[in-house]
This record gives C-alpha cells, structure tokens and sequence, in this order.
C-alpha cells in the first residue's frame, strides 16, 4: 500500500469535459502541483455523497490558503459521465476536479481498494485522502472500513495541513 514518502505510480485517469471523454496521466494531473486528492468508493453512494467529499466542496479555498494544495481532486471507479453528474451534483463543478478511475487500476496501483464484489459493484477505490507535492505523497489518511469517514474527511486534513 502506498506510504508518506512514495511516488505516486503513473497511470491514466479520465474525465468527461462537457463535450468528450479526455484522459490525463496521474504524472500529468500531479507533477509540478501540490494536489490534494481525495479517492472515494463510489459517485452518489450515501457515505460518499453524505459526509465525504461534499464536506470539500466549501473548503476549497481554506485548502489552497495553506500554501500545501493548489489542486483539488475526487478520484471514483466510477465513469467520467457520472463523476461529472455528481461533481455537478454537489457544487464542486471549478472547485474539485472529479476523475475517473474505472476499472480501478489506479486504486489497484496504490494499494487502496475495496472489495464489493458481495453487492455486484466489483473492485472499487478504498477511502483516502492525500497531498502529493510532485508526485511525491506528504500527507496521507486510509480508511480501515470504506463504509465510513474517520480520518480521510476534510476537518482531518484541514488540520493536518495547518500543522
């Protein structure tokens, strides 16, 4: 699984522009930036639309005052047509970039995945939130259980990156 310190693999996530599907690779997205990138299981699932990324959403601006983040992401197994719905969907349309990850081979890639095969959804991402400066990862909180929110949240990481 992938640790503070390490380099984020390269590997291509997607999302659709309003007007197509376009693909970016993980060193295009993070190279160069402070990027904080929050990996969730699923776009509209309760937990994730309830109490994960939305609770980003209105604190975009406080993340980028830090001086750590300069981008935000949501990264989801989900398709590019429903990460946009869902970036649309909660208001982070210009805040929080929303990529997809549909089979799964980034999550696979760091070591950050869940399994619900039990209820037909396959391999998705786990929960995680992390700050990658240049592909290098300086802060980064998984969740034991992807069913809940404890230290991936945005209070987490506010803290963390006042620290």
């Amino acid at each position: 699984m992938l640790k503070v310190g390490d380099k984020l693999p390269d590997g291509t996530l997607m999302q659709w522009n309003g007007s197509e599907i376009v693909s970016a690779s993980v060193a295009d997205i993070f190279e160069g930036s402070d990027v904080l990138a929050v990996g969730v299981v699923g776009a509209f699932t309760p937990v994730c639309a309830g109490s994960h990324i939305v609770e980003y959403v209105p604190m975009v601006d406080l993340f980028k005052q830090t001086g750590h983040v300069n981008r935000i992401i949501c990264v989801s197994a989900a398709d590019p047509f429903v990460m946009h719905a869902w970036g649309d969907n909660i208001g982070a349309g210009g805040k929080i970039e929303m990529w997809s990850d549909p089979d799964a081979a980034f999550a696979k890639a760091i070591g950050i995945t869940a399994d619900f095969s039990a209820l037909g959804l396959g391999i998705r991402s786990g929960r995680f939130s992390l700050v990658a400066h240049d592909r290098e990862v300086t802060t980064l909180n998984v969740e034991d259980d992807p069913g809940v929110v404890t230290v991936s949240g945005a209070e987490k990481m506010r803290e963390q990156l006042a620290a």
